[in-house]
This record gives structure tokens, C-alpha cells and sequence, in this order.
């Protein structure tokens, strides 16, 4: 279950329900830190979220998946700090999520498709009007 609300969380398609999710998570996690269903259930659960992040973020440092595990389970108390803790994070994924070579590569595709399309417009006789500005002009045909 936890794994499903991670999922919600960090989806970027999914915006509704983020306090209502936020608090469920909450409640998992605080039934996990007070020991109710095994002794070592808190460090399992943190190894869980842990590679979860890692797994479906692998941008991100492991540094700061670690961080936010931890910060995860000590902001428990209050559910503003827990809420707000969360925030950051997804606030982070947004900012640090994108891959710019990746980013670079589709802007360079894109550009590359509008010139094709362009040119194949002006291929076609009296698609293009004789005054319009994507037509090269190959000689001094304004003086």
C-alpha cells in the first residue's frame, strides 16, 4: 500500500487527493514506527521507499532518497512538517526530474520537423503565397 501512495505521490499526471494521501501515508508509516506488527518493521519499510525512489527516480542522488526517508519518519509528530516535507520533495523532482540532453535532442528533432514541413510546403506550387515570410528569397526581386 505504501508503494501504491508513493506512486500516486510522484506521479506527475495525478494531482487530486495529495492531503489525503499524504495523511494515509502518515498513518502507515506511524503504525510501522510504533512497532505494532513486527520489531524491525520501521527499517524494512524505509528500505522499501528507499529503493522504490531509487528505482523509479534513478536522477536523483542516493543521498537525497536517503534524506528523505529519513526525514520521512522524524517529521511524523506534526503533520504540517510531514506534509511540508513531502511538498519539498516533489517540489525537488520537478526541478531536478528533467534530463536536459534528453530535452535538448526532442527541441532539435522538433526544429528539424518544422523545417521538413516547411520545405515540403514550399515544394508544392501555390501552397505558399508569392509574399509570404518562409519564402527564401533567392534574388533582389524587392528592389
Amino acid at each position: 500500500m505504501v508503494t501504491d501512495i508513493l506512486t500516486c505521490l510522484t506521479d506527475t499526471m495525478h494531482k487530486s487527493g495529495l492531503r489525503i494521501q499524504v495523511q494515509i501515508l502518515s498513518q502507515l508509516l506511524a503504525s510501522c514506527d510504533t512497532h505494532q506488527f513486527e520489531e524491525n518493521q520501521k527499517e524494512k519499510v524505509m528500505d522499501l521507499i528507499f529503493h522504490q525512489l531509487r528505482s523509479r527516480f534513478p536522477n536523483i542522488q542516493e543521498q537525497q532518497s536517503a534524506t528523505f526517508v529519513r526525514g520521512l519518519f522524524s517529521s511524523l509528530n506534526t503533520h504540517i512538517d510531514f506534509l511540508q516535507h513531502i511538498g519539498d520533495f516533489l517540489i525537488s523532482l520537478k526541478e531536478w526530474g528533467g534530463d536536459e540532453a534528453a530535452f535538448a535532442e526532442s527541441l532539435t528533432a522538433e526544429q528539424q520537423r518544422v523545417e521538413t514541413l516547411a520545405q515540403d510546403r514550399l515544394m508544392v506550387p501555390g501552397l505558399v503565397g508569392p509574399h509570404d515570410p518562409s519564402r527564401v528569397k533567392d534574388d533582389m526581386d524587392d528592389i
